[in-house]
């Protein structure tokens, strides 16, 4: 092997080493991130749990009389939207 092809591999392995220690960490920031992107539902899930989920106690109501409530309760804010559940109950 010539000193000149020698000099451009060793060249080369510089190179390739800077490139690699300036890319690394924006792929390291890249895997965190998407990594917690996609476990931000189950961590939801578990930090919101209180406010997901809840035991139904009472008679049952209507969704209109569901409505009524909030809006009597929370005066102010209007309701976009109501989501009936998949089930009685």
């Amino acid at each position: 092997m010539s000193e000149f092809r020698r000099a451009g591999v060793r060249m080369f392995h510089r190179l390739h080493f800077y490139a690699g220690v300036l890319v690394a960490p924006f792929l390291l920031i890249a895997a965190v991130t998407g990594a917690l992107y996609a476990l931000a539902p189950s961590i939801e899930n578990f930090v919101y749990r209180d406010q997901l989920h809840t035991s139904s106690t009472g008679p049952e109501q209507s969704l209109a009389a569901q409505v009524r409530a909030a809006q009597t309760t929370v005066p102010d804010l209007t309701v976009n939207a109501v989501r009936p559940p998949r089930r009685s109950g």
